[in-house]
C-alpha cells in the first residue's frame, strides 16, 4: 500500500531534537511523497546535504522504511507505528527494538513551518536534482544567515541568504546582467560570477520560489 493511504504523512518532517523550534543549524529533514519515495536534508550547522536513500509503504498504521543494499541484496526493512498526534506532529514508535525505557523508542517529528524560506528553498533545489552543496554562514554581511550554494553545475554558484529585518523586491542587474534576486519576502539569492547564463541563475530562482509557494499552499 503506498503512502495515499494517508495524506496527511506526506510533506516536510525534520526531527524535534532539544529545544523547541525549528533551525538550519543542526536538524534532519524528511520529505515523504505520495510515490513511496523519501528526500532527506542534513545540516551539521556548517552544511547542508541532501541524498535520497530510502522508500516507504505503508500499512494501517505501519510505516516502513526499506533502505536498499547491493545488487543481490534483499533491502533493510524497518517498521515503525505511527501516530499522528496532530496535524504538525509525527510520532513514531519502534515497537521491534528492546527498550528498557519505553519512551526511548519514541521518536517526535515536527512539519516544516512554511515560513522557513531558506530550508524550503533548499529543499526546492535538491528535489529538482540541483543542490551539490550548501555551506552555511558563508559571510555574515549578508544578512541574518546566509548559505553558499553549489549546484549541479560547479560554475553555477549564489548565496542564498535570509533576513527578517529586510524586504526584499525585485532585481538588481549589473551591466545588463541579474546580479541578485528576490526569492521571497525575506530571502534573496547573490550570483557568484557570470560564467554561467542568466537563464540558469532565473530557474534556480524560480525552483526555489515554486518550493516556497507550493509549502505555503498545503498550509492554507
Amino acid at each position: 500500500m503506498t503512502a495515499q493511504a494517508d495524506e496527511q504523512l506526506l510533506g516536510y518532517w525534520y526531527l524535534e531534537e532539544g529545544a523547541p523550534g525549528f533551525t538550519i543549524d543542526d536538524v534532519h529533514i524528511g520529505a515523504l511523497y505520495a510515490d513511496g519515495t523519501i528526500l532527506n536534508l542534513s545540516s551539521n550547522g556548517k552544511e547542508v546535504s541532501s541524498y535520497t536513500s530510502a522508500e516507504y509503504s505503508v500499512e494501517g498504521d505501519e510505516i516502513t522504511f526499506i533502505y536498499p543494499r547491493g545488487s543481490d541484496e534483499e533491502p533493510e526493512r524497518h517498521p515503525y507505528r505511527y501516530e499522528l498526534i496532530d496535524s504538525d506532529t509525527l510520532l513514531y514508535t519502534d515497537e521491534a527494538g528492546d527498550y528498557e525505557n519505553p519512551e526511548d523508542a519514541k521518536t517526535y517529528y515536527r512539519r516544516l513551518p512554511d515560513n522557513a524560506h531558506l530550508t524550503l528553498a533548499l529543499l526546492g533545489l535538491a528535489e529538482n536534482g540541483q543542490l551539490e552543496e550548501a555551506e552555511l554562514e558563508v559571510d555574515s554581511d549578508f544578512g541574518e544567515r546566509s548559505v553558499l550554494v553549489t549546484t549541479e553545475d560547479p560554475f553555477a554558484q549564489f548565496i542564498l541568504f535570509s533576513d527578517r529585518r529586510q524586504a526584499f523586491r525585485g532585481q538588481i542587474n549589473r551591466n545588463g546582467v541579474p546580479v541578485v534576486s528576490t526569492v521571497s519576502r525575506h530571502l534573496a539569492a547573490f550570483r557568484l560570477g557570470t560564467a554561467y547564463p542568466d537563464e540558469a541563475f532565473d530557474e534556480m530562482i524560480t525552483i526555489m520560489q515554486e518550493s516556497i509557494a507550493s509549502a505555503q499552499k498545503a498550509a492554507d
